[in-house]
């Protein structure tokens, strides 16, 4: 929603399905009013902590209509990701504090959490169903893509445990309430989303006996990493996700057959552009030709200012747009295989790519 070409239909429409990843007020004036959720601590889950050891949080609105009464809407935060040690330190280590993606400065639990929140998009869509559904929404604080379970250098990883924990707290508020049968949207954007698609599959054995009356859909905002050689010597996607397991040892999130396909490269099991096709359950994915994240992360070495300008006359050289083409031919490819090569096995999927 952040380009200026973008048409009012395109951005309700955008809206009603997923919403804008920017700040309230860079919604579109006739945008649905957002929805309002109260803050709840996860400290009675003793692995659900931030990278500095406060507990975890998560925020809820049960359902406001009986329409919504059998509908959860179940999304995980976003805020890029750490890999390795000085990765690490530099984002979450003493005196670390940036303002713009919410590090460990601010996604540190309930000491600086206000005690509710609003949010539009799909916490607040058009449909009767959606709008009115039980909501939840985790922030992130574990700076590891909600993939990891591991202590390291003096700063806890704790995204799938903080996942577990807050699926744990929807079944008690009443997800798979005996005498229905329950939809879960299980989804997130960007990092959230990244975390999203590496537990998908594993959702129903994650709710336990709760999953025998809940249907899992998932909604996957931005979580399509391509495997690419970035300009200027950056650290590449394929590289991050390779540190990222050494550095947690990760494990359960690579998904059996996914393994089964890359055997000799699990950590391609990490990236959207392999994983995506993989996934067996049913699925909506959001992903642009042109990711500004991927174009700070490989055309300017990280530095998110810099990319707000990657489509200004001066900043288009002949490298970068020849990066450029490259990134949306291969999410178009992607996008392409997922809706006409499907595995037999696998449930529908719905594309949609600005």
């Amino acid at each position: 929603c952040w380009r200026r070409e973008a048409t009012a239909e395109c951005l309700v429409e955008y809206t009603r399905l997923l919403g804008c990843r920017g700040r309230p007020h860079s919604l579109p004036a006739f945008a649905l009013p957002m929805a309002t959720l109260d803050l709840y601590s996860l400290e009675s889950h003793p692995h659900a902590r931030c990278n500095d050891g406060t507990p975890a949080v998560y925020y809820f609105r049960p359902a406001t209509a009986a329409v919504g009464q059998s509908q959860w809407t179940f999304m995980l935060g976003s805020g890029g990701m750490c890999y390795d040690q000085q990765s690490c330190s530099r984002r979450c280590g003493a005196g670390s504090f940036d303002v713009r993606v919410g590090r460990c400065g601010l996604l540190n639990g309930t000491r600086t959490r206000p005690r509710n929140g609003t949010w539009a998009g799909i916490f607040s869509s058009s449909d009767p169903e959606l709008r009115h559904a039980n909501l939840l929404f985790v922030p992130y604080c574990s700076s590891d893509a909600w993939w990891a379970n591991a202590s390291r250098w003096g700063m806890e990883f704790r995204g799938s445990a903080i996942l577990q924990a807050a699926l744990d707290e929807a079944v008690a508020r009443g997800l798979s309430r005996a005498g229905r049968n329950d939809t879960l949207l299980f989804g997130g954007f960007s990092a959230g989303s990244r975390g999203a698609m590496v537990h998908l599959d594993s959702v129903p054995a994650m709710l336990g006996d709760a999953a025998a009356r809940v249907d899992v859909l998932g909604v996957l905002d931005s979580p399509l990493w391509l495997d690419q050689v970035p300009l200027g010597g950056a650290v590449s996607r394929a590289e991050v996700v390779q540190a990222a397991e050494q550095s947690w040892s990760l494990e359960g999130v690579f998904g059996e057959g996914c393994v089964h396909a890359y055997p000799a490269a699990r950590w391609k099991c990490l990236l959207g552009q392999y994983r995506l096709e993989q996934l067996r359950s049913p699925y909506l994915v959001r992903a642009h030709q042109y990711d500004r994240y991927l174009i700070a992360s490989n055309a300017f070495n990280g530095s998110w200012n810099a990319a707000a300008r990657w489509h200004e006359p001066e900043e288009l050289t002949e490298e970068r747009r020849a990066l450029y083409a490259e990134s949306a031919a291969l999410t178009r490819s992607v996008l392409a295989r997922l809706t006409v090569g499907r595995p037999r096995d696998s449930a529908p999927r719905s594309v949609f790519s600005p």
